[in-house]
């Protein structure tokens, strides 16, 4: 009985082999889809050459070609689009746990992976550069930023102005009604009754 027992343990471990070396091709074929894609990410740009005194040509050798040129006030101007993307070690990383993660589901793991390198795929951006006489950089502006519509265009809002009478109005509303009840000045009596009179009153009796 023992020999059997051995024997049919082989077997199922033979099969067990043989089931994960067929499925081995299908497993790194499937891998390649993430792992390609976070390797063909875009490098990211050396955003340093935006800074003043840069000259024009290691700008465009760094950003590319611009996608406009011209002048403004005298001065050359130069729009610059590209994708902002992820450094080398990053995209390695991103790489080696995709493909660690292939192995270990089997390639499950590419329903997820291939989605999320497909969308993150950089920022988008746009710059003006403004050049100095000796074609240095001289100004630097993002475009694209949202800005508040006054801001945009141009307009500046008024400056509340707040008289003594509205200031008054407005610290009594905000204390509470007793308080502000017992703030409130008497009114003048009009008539006393008892035979008290007011001084106007007195004044016109002894006339």
């Amino acid at each position: 009985m023992k020999p059997r027992r051995d024997n049919n343990k082989r077997i199922s471990a033979t099969f067990a082999v043989l089931s994960l070396v067929g499925m081995a091709p299908m497993v790194f074929s499937t891998a390649g889809c993430a792992v390609v894609l976070a390797a063909k990410q875009p490098d990211a740009k050396d955003l340093s050459v935006l800074n003043t005194g840069t000259p024009r040509t290691h700008v465009i050798a760094e950003l590319g070609p611009p996608v406009w040129s011209g002048e403004k006030d005298g001065r050359k101007v130069d729009v610059f689009a590209f994708t902002q993307g992820y450094s080398k070690a990053s995209k390695a990383a991103r790489a080696f746990a995709h493909g660690v993660a292939d192995v270990f589901t089997l390639g499950l793991w590419e329903v997820v992976g291939t989605p999320i390198e497909a969308v993150a795929t950089g920022t988008q951006m746009k710059y003006e550069i403004t050049y100095d006489e000796k074609d240095m950089v001289k100004t630097v502006g993002l475009i694209g930023q949202e800005q508040p519509e006054d801001t945009a265009k141009g307009e500046e809002r008024p400056a509340t102005v707040q008289t003594q009478d509205s200031a008054q109005r407005e610290t009594t509303s905000q204390r509470p009604p007793e308080q502000a009840k017992a703030e409130e000045p008497a009114a003048a009596p009009s008539k006393v009754e008892g035979g008290i009179k007011p001084p106007g009153d007195l004044e016109a009796g002894s006339k």
